[in-house]
């Protein structure tokens, strides 16, 4: 059934930034990141400000852990330039892994009839990306603490999947190792 890929946005951004970037490479949030988040309302986001020096790592732990669209936004203008560009990188980067049946027209994540994934594509996704030891150890990760950059004081985060999150007695499940957790209407 095709359906909204809803998170499996973050999932795809979170490898390509593994595999293209040094996780220590300083990126640089510029305004046109910030005036992309504000159009966003009711975003997740780690509120991040224009001129803020932050690590690909830390932003790339923002998205899997509390599903940060302004690092979204941040890695792609640091990676390629624009949005545009990323989706087709991720489109590209689904293909190659065998995820055939997945369609990514807009790597912010917003829903478009264009715009699909099933439950086929998203297990062969995944079972691609934690093969990678660095996206393994963030997926699993229960919490996290950005450091202050040069606009922010440190951020924790807590990992908003349910059954990594140590705060959730309900569905917490002690050898759970991931991957990213997410809901919206469109994708159910």
């Amino acid at each position: 059934m095709k359906l909204s890929p809803a998170f499996l946005i973050k999932i795809m951004a979170s490898i390509i930034a593994l595999e293209k970037c040094n996780p220590n490479d300083t990126v640089t949030v510029s305004d046109s990141v910030i005036k992309q988040i504000s159009n966003w309302k009711g975003s997740a986001s780690i509120n991040l400000e224009a001129g803020e020096k932050i690590s690909v790592l830390d932003l790339i732990y923002s998205m899997m852990l509390v599903s940060a669209n302004d690092s979204l936004f941040a890695l792609a203008e640091f990676i390629c330039g624009s949005l545009d560009k990323f989706a087709a990188m991720m489109q590209e980067k689904a293909k190659s892994i065998g995820a055939a049946d997945t369609t990514v027209t807009t790597a912010d994540g917003r829903f478009t009839a264009e715009q699909y994934s099933n439950a086929y594509d998203l297990a062969i996704i995944c079972r691609y990306c934690m093969t990678n030891r660095m996206f393994r150890t963030i997926a699993a990760t229960d919490k996290y603490t950005i450091p202050a950059t040069n606009k922010n004081g440190s951020r924790d985060l807590q990992n908003t999947n349910l059954l990594i999150n140590s705060g959730n007695r309900r569905y917490r499940y002690e050898t759970a190792n991931g991957i990213k957790s997410g809901y919206t209407a469109r994708s159910k």
